[in-house]
């Protein structure tokens, strides 16, 4: 007994130099004859042979001897059923090798997790624990099954972690790229779930207990905020909506968060406002697949005014733009987009151009109901900033704006432009203010 002790202790100062190998060439053969299974002591020295499988990627051998033992005392004699939880969350950690380590698998493995959580389950481990296997699991599944449209199997992986266990720190990419905690990755994947599922109750709690914890950054809480906004629109309170979404966008300007804006908008009899934010919305991106929707109901809108001359000529490019989208990546269309095409009017001058052609001719036609809706504001360039990205307007009569260059537009002091504002937030002085946006020199 005393070399076998003696055995073990060389084999964790191995372990402890990180010479896994050699640690496993002396823990091996004693597992093998039995030694390792016959007794307390030997049980604690399955823990260091299981470890250095482990690194030496070697993790199905790892799970097999760790199964073994568990089977071979369900005690494991030890204080408390200590080695018992140690054996189990070494168990779960060689399923998430094998499972999600040193997969190829692209699609989302829910067997692989529930695999983990079972194990952990039978010595009641935390499974909110940090490190922890199933987290790890949990989350990475979640995103994947939220991916391909598997969203209540999402939230059976998710919600029975304790976001107050998970923890908080940032790490990043080799490229500097900041990735986000593993509570706010639980935050995120569940709130997205809860919005799919259209679970507006569940997703306006979550997001309220997101919102409100400190630890999750202001990058991810602008994403638990917006969906917020959406819970609270989808239950009625369109007040409530329209101050958190108008909030957000102040902060910065995203597409989806201008489209439900504008949805709040309309819903609101401000049609007006629904119309400027929907096309605010599609000047602050590309026109593609992504804006299809945002196209839609902005389509469907000018078609109900009339105000814009041109209203039928653009629910027409739009219908032309998304079926030449879609032609383009040959992805058949589904019955709910077919009806909402069928109820645009159809046009042949549309149907000639090529899609690049139909996307500028739909750029123009937003700028032009904006402009309708929003005048520009005539100004010139009082001054550009060393860094040469940013600058002052001036225009008569009112306070200098702080304006973003935009990018490929060559400015001078006095130049004359003309721009528009959008309300805005100081991150400097902690206040709302108003920023330049559609900066355009005056020819």
């Amino acid at each position: 007994m005393a070399d076998l002790e003696k055995d073990i202790q060389l084999a964790k100062e191995l372990i402890a130099k990180e010479k896994w190998q050699e640690a496993t060439d002396i823990l091996m053969p004693l597992y093998e004859e039995g030694e390792l299974l016959n007794s307390s002591e030997g049980h604690w020295g399955v823990v260091p042979l299981i470890k250095s499988l482990r690194k030496l990627q070697r993790s199905q051998d790892a799970l097999g001897i760790a199964r073994k033992v568990a089977a071979s005392n369900n005690k494991l004699s030890s204080p408390n059923g200590l080695l018992k939880s140690i054996i189990y969350g070494l168990a779960a950690w060689c399923v998430w090798d094998i499972e999600f380590k040193n997969s190829s698998s692209e699609g989302p493995n829910l067997d692989g997790c529930q695999r983990i959580r079972k194990t952990l389950e039978q010595v009641e481990a935390d499974l909110s624990k940090n490190p922890s296997p199933y987290v790890l699991s949990a989350l990475e599944t979640a995103k994947k099954l939220n991916g391909v449209g598997r969203f209540k199997d999402a939230i059976s992986v998710l919600d029975v972690l304790s976001p107050e266990k998970l923890d908080t720190d940032h790490f990043k990419t080799s490229d500097g790229k900041s990735l986000p905690s593993s509570r706010e990755r639980w935050f995120i994947q569940l709130s997205k779930s809860y919005d799919k599922t259209e679970d507006w109750n569940s997703l306006l709690e979550i997001c309220n207990r997101g919102v409100a914890d400190d630890a999750i950054s202001e990058r991810w809480k602008y994403f638990l905020q917006h969906r917020l906004g959406k819970a609270y629109r989808h239950l009625g309170n369109l007040d409530e909506a329209f101050k958190i979404l108008h909030m957000i966008t102040r902060r910065r300007l995203e597409w989806w968060a201008l489209h439900d804006l504008a949805i709040v908008k309309w819903e609101q009899g401000d049609h007006d406002g629904a119309i400027k934010y929907s096309c605010i919305a599609l000047l602050e991106t590309q026109i593609d697949d992504l804006v299809k929707n945002v196209l839609l109901d902005l389509a469907v809108w000018v078609l109900n005014q009339d105000k814009f001359d041109a209203g039928s000529e653009f629910a027409s490019n739009v219908r032309s733009c998304i079926q030449l989208i879609w032609e383009s990546n040959e992805w058949p269309v589904k019955e709910k987009l077919k009806k909402q095409l069928e109820k645009l009017p159809g046009d042949e001058t549309s149907k000639k151009m090529s899609l690049e052609e139909v996307k500028k001719e739909i750029r123009k036609s937003v700028f032009k109901m904006l402009n309708k809706i929003d005048p520009p504001i005539a100004g010139s360039v009082k001054g550009i900033l060393p860094n040469g990205k940013s600058m002052f307007l001036q225009r008569e009569g009112k306070q200098d704006v702080f304006a973003r260059i935009p990018k490929g537009l060559k400015l001078k002091v006095g130049d004359p432009i003309t721009f528009r504002l959008f309300p805005s937030y100081d991150q400097k002085r902690k206040e709302n203010s108003d920023a330049a946006i559609h900066i355009r020199l005056m020819k």
